[in-house]
């Protein structure tokens, strides 16, 4: 059966949803505001158990998905992955929501809890060409697009160079849940690098995503002889899974733009 059969609606998370912790994974305890009529469902190493065909099936869906990306413009990239994800069995995320509904108890909520170490283990990036990347892990995906790259020489010895990092997040049936961008110019000389203008950055949620976001916020710092802009927050979303209620996960992204001394662009995340 498909993913896309799973999905019988999406709620709206409560207005007021606010994380205390920083980080996704630095606790196991519930958001406040979930009610105590809750399931927490523990995805990691020890209770959810993946065997060789199933990762490569994996791969196998994502191999594909990355090479069809690959001949497409960055406009297209939510009709192509729409369109996989109707005609092609992810069979990772199907075990994740057949997980769910197993384990999950009715007329209830549930929080799902993956840990660092899974993600990490099953996460994969691939190079798109032109400054993208797709970072898949075992819950969600991420395409991370570098755009704008411009150079400026302002002297004989220093130039500067702008450049706009933009993350787009996707979950469990292929729907968008976000985009992040944070857009800075620098200043570089060949041994250092520092701020200019234009710090800008902003999220904004996707169509089918309905969830709340906090921590958000930015910031600009020196890295040694390079210069970093920032843009970070705890995105929490969720949907109404086969009956089973509203299905909870909380994701911690930070996006980062960094200028070398050289005048080399790179984006990261974590």
């Amino acid at each position: 059966m498909k993913t896309t059969k799973f999905l019988a609606s999406l709620l709206m998370i409560i207005a007021c949803f606010l994380l205390e912790t920083t980080s996704a994974f630095a606790s196991h305890e519930l958001p406040t505001n979930i009610s105590e009529n809750t399931t927490t469902i523990d995805i990691n190493n020890n209770t959810f158990a993946i065997s060789r065909t199933e990762t490569q099936e994996f791969e196998t869906f994502f191999d594909s998905l990355a090479e069809k990306l690959t001949d497409v413009q960055v406009s297209e990239y939510d009709n192509v992955i729409e369109k996989h994800f109707t005609s092609n069995v992810n069979t990772m995320y199907e075990k994740v929501l057949n997980f769910i509904k197993d384990n999950s108890t009715n007329n209830s909520n549930t929080y799902l809890n993956v840990s660092e170490e899974f993600v990490e283990e099953y996460k994969k990036t691939y190079n798109l060409g032109n400054n993208t990347l797709l970072i898949v892990t075992p819950t969600y995906f991420i395409i991370d697009v570098l755009t704008d790259v411009s150079d400026k020489n302002i002297n004989r010895e220093t130039a500067s160079k702008s450049g706009t990092t933009k993350q787009t997040g996707y979950g469990l049936l292929g729907n968008k849940l976000f985009d992040l961008s944070v857009t800075c110019t620098f200043y570089y000389d060949g041994s250092s690098a520092w701020y200019k203008s234009g710090f800008d950055y902003y999220y904004t949620r996707g169509i089918l995503s309905l969830w709340q976001v906090s921590n958000w916020r930015g910031w600009k710092e020196s890295n040694g002889t390079s210069y970093n802009a920032y843009c970070a927050g705890n995105f929490h979303f969720g949907l109404e899974y086969d009956g089973i209620g509203l299905v909870i996960q909380d994701v911690y992204c930070k996006n980062i733009i960094t200028c070398s001394k050289s005048g080399t662009l790179i984006s990261s995340y974590e």
